[in-house]
């Protein structure tokens, strides 16, 4: 018989306001699970089923800056986590890795911004990087996973918008996600018989809008 999950969590969060338009936040978390269901595929005889492990969890802290002035806005932000050296599930373990859980990268960082170039015009450049990544990236002869590292990456995305283009309310915006090509992945946090699933690549993106504007009957 499957026991439900418990987890305890423990988060604790501080900030500081620099200035009225600059703020840091710092939060510290720490996750434990027991009872952990797991999901499970015998291939020999083609049964599903899950399992409960005896534990698992995570720590980690999680930073963002802000700033925020006329010329526009910055956002940016960096996570970090371990997995639990007691975990227990050996599904979502890498050997010679425990620190990491398969699929998630232990560093992440985002960038989020917004600048002011002139009259309407604004450049808003942003980006999201992860560290190394490991997964299965082949199948075997018996079908079965074999783990590889996926580089580090980074998506990097670019826009121009302007507003008020010749007449009031008329929008106009042109960009690029991910503008060095990187590519995205969805690996798989198990060993599911699949490998990582392609995501999108580059994309061009021209929009185009009006807004009206309703002035109230007096």
């Amino acid at each position: 018989m499957i026991k439900p999950e418990r987890s305890q969590v423990v988060e604790i969060e501080a900030g500081y306001q620099f200035t009225p338009e600059m703020l840091l936040t710092i939060n510290g978390f720490y996750i434990k699970t027991k009872d952990v269901i797991v999901y499970k595929y015998d291939r020999q005889t083609g049964e599903e089923f899950y399992l409960n492990y005896e534990r698992t969890g995570t720590s980690g802290i999680e930073m963002e800056y802000k700033i925020r002035k006329a010329w526009g806005y910055t956002n940016v932000g960096y996570s970090f986590y371990r997995a639990s050296p007691k975990s227990t599930v050996d599904s979502y373990q890498i050997a010679g890795k425990e620190h990491l859980n398969i699929s998630f990268p232990a560093h992440k960082l985002t960038l989020n911004s917004s600048f002011k170039v002139w009259k309407g015009m604004r450049i808003n450049p942003s980006l999201v990087y992860r560290s190394a990544r490991y997964a299965y990236t082949q199948i075997d002869e018996n079908e079965d996973g074999i783990l590889g590292r996926l580089a580090p990456n980074a998506l990097a995305n670019l826009f121009v918008n302007y507003e008020g283009l010749f007449v009031k309310g008329l929008n106009v915006g042109i960009g690029t996600y991910d503008l060095l090509d990187q590519g995205t992945v969805y690996p798989q946090a198990y060993n599911g018989g699949f490998v990582r699933l392609p995501g999108p690549g580059r994309e061009f993106i021209l929009k185009l809008s009006y807004q009206f504007s309703f002035q109230p009957q007096q």
